[in-house]
């Protein structure tokens, strides 16, 4: 069913923040994006934790990742220094 396939691949869509500087993709390269990510000092994981409101014991897996792109949404419209960004696509390995 072709409508079920796309919201399939909806579902498998991820949405991270990153600092313009960091070579490595948040979502492909997690490891080496967290590696920099810490050296820099920069704590992405941390401050996206303090500014998202998640319930999770209230909250469905997909209100979950509403709340979490709208903060990081608000966030980097905020941003001064526009030092963050946005990542958004399927993990590769889900890319056929």
């Amino acid at each position: 069913m072709k409508g079920q396939d796309t919201m399939e691949n909806e579902n498998d869509v991820v949405v991270m923040m990153t600092t313009v500087d960091n070579p490595y993709d948040p979502i492909d390269d997690y490891d080496h994006w967290l590696d920099f990510d810490m050296i820099k000092g920069y704590g992405t994981n941390e401050l996206l934790s303090r500014i998202t409101d998640i319930k999770y014991d209230e909250m469905s897996d997909n209100e979950i990742k509403n709340e979490i792109e709208e903060a990081i949404d608000r966030f980097i419209s905020e941003d001064p220094l526009n030092l963050y960004k946005k990542v958004k696509h399927a993990p590769s390995e889900f890319v056929a």
